[in-house]
């Protein structure tokens, strides 16, 4: 079975077609083989000036702020408008914002996800530190990592 390869430049076609010498092909990703909630999920990004102008060059919703206090306004903003199914912050204004992002989990609601990424200064670990809270009471155990 031979699929078309209609958005893959003719050379990588080729390339492809000489290394593998077969019908099978590389098969073209669509978004309409996606869930349409995944395909059309709304995504923001609350985070500096730079990050946010790189996500927003990837079709993100860009919110630039200057600091914690102008993030929470944002996040504030954004909840209310119930636009987003995923809200991105960088892991130093998490951490600003961890008692609204534990009031909307205490909300119940399945949407919108807050995806923690860490920013252009490294991982803080405080992620790391929330996951392992998290998981430690899911199981009724502390866990130990080896470092």
């Amino acid at each position: 079975m031979r699929v078309m390869l209609s958005s893959v430049p003719p050379t990588t076609k080729l390339l492809w077609d000489t290394i593998y010498e077969s019908d099978v092909v590389f098969p073209d990703l669509e978004r309409s083989k996606m869930p349409d909630d995944v395909a059309n999920a709304k995504v923001a990004i609350i985070a500096d000036k730079y990050l946010a102008t790189g996500f927003m060059l990837a079709g993100v919703a860009a919110f630039p702020v200057r600091d914690a206090q102008e993030a929470a306004s944002e996040f504030q903003r954004i909840l209310s408008e119930d636009r987003f199914d995923v809200i991105i912050l960088t892991e130093r204004l998490s951490e600003s914002l961890k008692n609204q992002r534990e009031d909307l989990v205490a909300r119940g609601k399945a949407r919108p996800v807050v995806a923690v990424v860490p920013d252009f200064e490294g991982p803080t670990g405080e992620r790391l530190r929330e996951l392992h809270v998290l998981i430690s009471q899911s199981v009724g155990a502390e866990l130990k990592f080896k470092s």
